[in-house]
C-alpha cells in the first residue's frame, strides 16, 4: 500500500475476467494467483475524511501452453483448428510452429495446408511462450473422395450364370458396398464378389 493521507481502512479486490477471486481488508495483503490470466487488482483506501478513488493495476500470469488441434480435410487440403490454451489476448503471445510431415512448416495460428500427394501425414504443433514449450502430435489424412469402378466377367450367358466382379475403384477406396439386381446374393461388402444369376434378364 502506497496510499497517502494516512488511510486507516483498505478494501482490496482481485478480479479475473470481471469475476472477483480475492478480497482483503489488510493493508498489505498477499494473493496467490494460481491460474493463467490477466488479473485486475483494485484498492480503495479510506480514512476519517472519506474514501479514495479506486486505484487499479493489472497483473499478468502466464502459463506453459497446453497444445492441441483438430483438423478437417477437403481432398488434400487440410484445415487446422488450433485449440492451444492459454490463448488470452492479454497474455504473452504464443509462438506456433507447425510441421506438416511433408517437409513444409508454418507459423500461422490456424493454417490450411495443401498436400501434393495423397496419404497419411504426421503433423506436429509446437507452442512456445515465456513459461515454456509444449508439443502435440497427430496423424492427418489427405485424400480425395474415392472414385468407384469395376469390371465383370462374363457379361453375357445362360442361367445359371456366375459373374465375377473385380473392383477397379481408386486406390484410396477403403471399403465397398455392392447391390446386385436379380443376383444371389443381392448385395455384398466383399471387395471382389462373385454373383449367381438364375433368371434371364
Amino acid at each position: 500500500d502506497l496510499s497517502t493521507n494516512s488511510p486507516t481502512e483498505w478494501d482490496w479486490t482481485v478480479t479475473l475476467n470481471g469475476v472477483p477471486v480475492f478480497t482483503s481488508t489488510a493493508q498489505n495483503p498477499s494473493f496467490t494467483l494460481a491460474n493463467a490470466g490477466c488479473y485486475q487488482i483494485t484498492l480503495i483506501a479510506s480514512n476519517g475524511v472519506g474514501s479514495s478513488v479506486p486505484f487499479s493495476q493489472m497483473v499478468t500470469v502466464d502459463a506453459t501452453p497446453n497444445t492441441n488441434f483438430l483438423w478437417t480435410n477437403i481432398g488434400t487440403a487440410v484445415i487446422f483448428q488450433n485449440l492451444t490454451v492459454p490463448n488470452d489476448p492479454c497474455l504473452s503471445p504464443n509462438v506456433y510452429t507447425w510441421n506438416f510431415g511433408d517437409g513444409n512448416t508454418s507459423n500461422e495460428f490456424e493454417p490450411t495446408h495443401v498436400y501434393v500427394n495423397e496419404g497419411f501425414y504426421t503433423v506436429i504443433l509446437t507452442a512456445t511462450n515465456p513459461c515454456g514449450t509444449s508439443t502435440f502430435v497427430q496423424e492427418v489424412a489427405a485424400f480425395f473422395p474415392p472414385s468407384a469402378n469395376f469390371t465383370a466377367d462374363p457379361t453375357v450367358g445362360c442361367p445359371l450364370l456366375t459373374v465375377d466382379y473385380v473392383n477397379t475403384s481408386s486406390l484410396n477406396s477403403l471399403s465397398a458396398f455392392w447391390v446386385f439386381e436379380g443376383g444371389d446374393p443381392s448385395s455384398s461388402t466383399d471387395f471382389n464378389p462373385s454373383v449367381n444369376y438364375d433368371t434371364a434378364g
